[in-house]
């Protein structure tokens, strides 16, 4: 009849046995990480209060009608109001800024501008690796005609995440803003096919 136990010494190399592929486990899991996504960030508290309110002007801000874009603007400014250290919502003030001035005409146009830039350095300022906040910096240098700071902001933004559906869109906007029109196509038909649901892609 076979021995079904195992004695001491055989416990104990089996147990070393394990350890030591849990350890290389996690160390090839953590270079995996590391070389797919870059060294991983710190993530900071975020206020509740601070958070449901930019919550609430990012839904608001998606509506795109004058009623909402100021509603959206009053609840992000009480978001910063709470917490003035979180990055988002900075940048979705300059956002709702932005559109409000460019699009919706609620503020004078160097005004707007000028507080959208604001807005987003303070973003850049609390998160200097966010694609995004780089992305929206040149679009109002396009509107504000700085064309090669324009290009330097979209690349930066392309550099940290060429694979945010968003930063694509936007980046073709500006390619098409400068005329280069083979290249905005290009970088629309990317954008849709990251998302295919966002219209102002197809209309563009």
């Amino acid at each position: 009849m076979p021995q079904t136990h195992l004695c001491y010494p055989q416990i104990l190399l089996r147990s070393h046995i394990f350890k030591t592929q849990d350890v290389i486990a996690g160390s090839v899991t953590k270079h995996l990480k590391l070389t797919l996504f870059g060294e991983l960030s710190k993530t900071t508290p975020t206020n509740p209060d601070a958070y449901t309110l930019y919550l609430q002007a990012n839904h608001l801000h998606q509506k795109f009608t004058d009623e909402a874009s100021k509603e959206a603007e009053d609840k992000v400014i009480q978001s910063i109001a709470i917490d003035p250290t979180y990055a988002p919502s900075w940048l979705l003030l300059s956002r709702i800024i932005f559109r409000a001035t460019s699009y919706l005409y609620q503020k004078p146009f160097s005004d707007g501008l000028k507080s959208s830039k604001e807005a987003v350095h303070n973003a850049l300022a609390l998160d200097s690796k966010n694609a995004r906040s780089y992305a929206q910096l040149s679009l109002i240098d396009i509107m504000n005609w700085d064309f090669e700071s324009s290009i330097v902001n979209i690349n930066k933004a392309m550099e940290l995440d060429s694979n945010d559906s968003e930063i694509v869109s936007i980046a073709a906007h500006n390619a098409m803003d400068l005329g280069r029109l083979d290249e905005a196509i290009e970088l629309l038909s990317k954008a849709i096919r990251m998302d295919p649901y966002l219209a102002i892609n197809y209309y563009n």
